[in-house]
């Protein structure tokens, strides 16, 4: 295969896992920064009582089933259960915790796997269509990217590929508060996973 073809077949291979990327779950496909530290303690907020329930959506035929409920006062947790459509895989059932922050005038989530307990989180705003309906909408990694490269956010660029450059924000929770305050939300916060409808 010359290498011109292999180029191309690569680039058609990113393109499509792009497009998955973004529809599949980003919690666990990773096309979102994680970070080492969640958002200022001072910050933590109980969460809205909209989020609990149990919730169902269907992306690209692969079922999504998310049954959130509070852990404690300030925690909640989701259990997500996925099947996909492509040869019968079987159900992949995941748990994760979920913190609330207030920064400036945005109601911020911080998710990360509920085992192990110290692993990195994930940062979401949440867009709800009354209070049956939700879109979570995850930070967009190739934004990011950019302020790290440029030192505005302190991180680890994980690969060379602009297009997939698993970033890990190392910023303490101070800093990023203040970048998540002071960026503006439509363009740091535009990849979106759902839409979750409520289930009885």
């Amino acid at each position: 295969m010359t290498r011109a073809a292999v180029s191309a077949l690569a680039a058609r291979f990113r393109g499509a896992l792009a497009i998955a990327c973004a529809m599949a779950l980003l919690v666990v496909s990773g096309c979102t920064p994680e970070s080492r530290n969640h958002l200022p303690d001072k910050d933590r907020i109980a969460p809205d009582a909209r989020l609990i329930g149990h919730w169902h959506a269907n992306v690209e035929g692969a079922d999504y089933v998310a049954d959130v409920t509070r852990s404690d006062p300030l925690t909640l947790h989701l259990a997500l259960t996925e099947t996909l459509p492509i040869g019968k895989q079987p159900v992949t059932k995941t748990g994760y915790l979920i913190n609330v922050y207030v920064v400036g005038s945005r109601t911020v989530l911080a998710i990360r796997d509920a085992e192990p307990k110290l692993g990195n989180w994930r940062f979401a705003v949440t867009v709800f269509a009354g209070d049956d309906r939700i879109t979570l909408m995850f930070m967009d990694e190739k934004y990011v990217r950019r302020d790290v490269f440029r030192s505005a956010l302190a991180g680890i660029i994980q690969t060379d590929d602009p297009t997939f450059p698993d970033i890990v924000l190392t910023a303490s929770s101070d800093d990023l508060s203040a970048y998540i305050r002071n960026t503006d939300e439509a363009r740091l916060f535009n990849v979106p996973f759902g839409t979750f409808e409520r289930e009885p």
